[in-house]
């Protein structure tokens, strides 16, 4: 059977944030999760994962269902030679532009939108850093076919 368009949007997005690696960007993500995959390794940091969240549907323009699906990407970073801080905000800004590249989704979905960022205090001993990246992307698709992306 094949993927749903959300499934093959969640596959891009993993596609996307393997791809965040240097010299293109300041830090290499080592290992991207997906949802029900917990962070078991520290030696996979920096890592995301990618938590899918409420997905809004409304059946518009006829025959199409324009959907909207909404993701936080967690990103956890460490540095020894840098701070937390900067670490953070490198992660934040190299997961953001390489999301911006293509914001259809390889052509799945009619826009990808940064809706803000959260970053979590890990106390000032912890090498360790910890973000959250909210997106939303908007696709369509077929009134009764999920599988398909309309444009």
């Amino acid at each position: 059977m094949p993927n749903s368009v959300r499934e093959q949007i969640e596959l891009n997005l993993k596609t996307v944030l393997e791809s965040v690696v240097t010299p293109t960007y300041g830090q290499t993500i080592r290992k991207v999760y997906r949802y029900g995959q917990p962070f078991t390794d520290l030696n996979t940091i920096p890592a995301a994962q990618i938590l899918p969240e409420n997905e809004d549907k409304e059946p518009r323009p006829h025959p199409l269902y324009s959907c909207v699906a909404n993701y936080t990407i967690a990103l956890v970073v460490e540095s020894q030679s840098e701070t937390i801080a900067a670490a953070v905000n490198q992660i934040l800004a190299d997961v953001e532009k390489a999301l911006m590249i293509d914001v259809t989704r390889g052509g799945l979905a009619t826009e990808t939108l940064i809706r803000g960022n959260s970053v979590f205090e890990n106390g000032p001993a912890e090498p360790i850093g910890d973000c959250r990246l909210r997106i939303a992307v908007k696709y369509r698709h077929q009134h009764g076919d999920p599988f398909t992306a309309s444009p």
